[in-house]
């Protein structure tokens, strides 16, 4: 089975970044539970991660993938890292500035975002122009390397599923130590009177 890592970095560039073209609130429900439309819920499920909203990414993937329960806990505890490191990134740009975030010495920027992967741009055309294939009750949306599939039900887009990844229990171990790291980083930003004195706690 192939590796959760690379699902994981490419869904934080994907949600937890700002995309050109993303700025557009999710639609309201066509009724409890569902969506107008296919682009409505990817939507609401980015607003969802990237607000730390972890219920609401869980509960919308579809609990018929034979891995529901793990990759519905993936993206709880995505939700919840997002937001983690998005509150780490804003009080870095509150304190440094933007432009400090952005330079090759922070090492934050440099392994949160992870620019060398190619995925960034990928996925930013996919919130864009979100090309979407239905075909009956599933519509099937391509986002660089992954295959999204959203599903109908009782007139309304209810649940999603992520297609080419796959992921196990102990994958969901890589998460075990997020909540501590994001500490750090925030303590040593807030200690710090430099971007190199954040540097230097965090290597300590």
């Amino acid at each position: 089975m192939r590796s959760a890592l690379p699902f994981a970095v490419a869904l934080l560039l994907a949600f937890a970044l700002p995309l050109a073209g993303c700025g557009d609130k999710p639609s309201a429900p066509a009724s409890v539970g569902g969506y107008k439309t296919p682009e409505s819920l990817i939507q609401a499920l980015r607003a969802a991660v990237q607000s730390g909203d972890a219920a609401t990414a869980s509960k919308l993937y579809d609990s018929t993938d034979p891995i529901a329960a793990t990759k519905a806990a993936f993206w709880g505890k995505l939700a919840e890292q997002t937001k983690r490191w998005g509150d780490v990134r804003t009080a870095y740009m509150a304190k440094f500035g933007a432009a400090a975030w952005s330079t090759p010495a922070n090492s934050l920027d440099l392994a949160w975002t992870m620019r060398d992967l190619g995925l960034d741009a990928s996925l930013s055309e996919f919130f864009s122009q979100a090309k979407v294939r239905v075909v009956g009750d599933a519509a099937a949306i391509p986002a660089g390397k992954f295959q999204l599939t959203v599903n109908r039900k009782d007139g309304a887009w209810r649940t999603f599923r992520e297609e080419t990844f796959g992921l196990t229990a102990d994958e969901l171990k890589m998460f075990d130590g997020d909540p501590a790291r994001a500490k750090a980083a925030l303590d040593a930003i807030a200690a710090a009177a430099t971007p190199a004195e954040v540097e230097a706690k965090l290597a300590r």
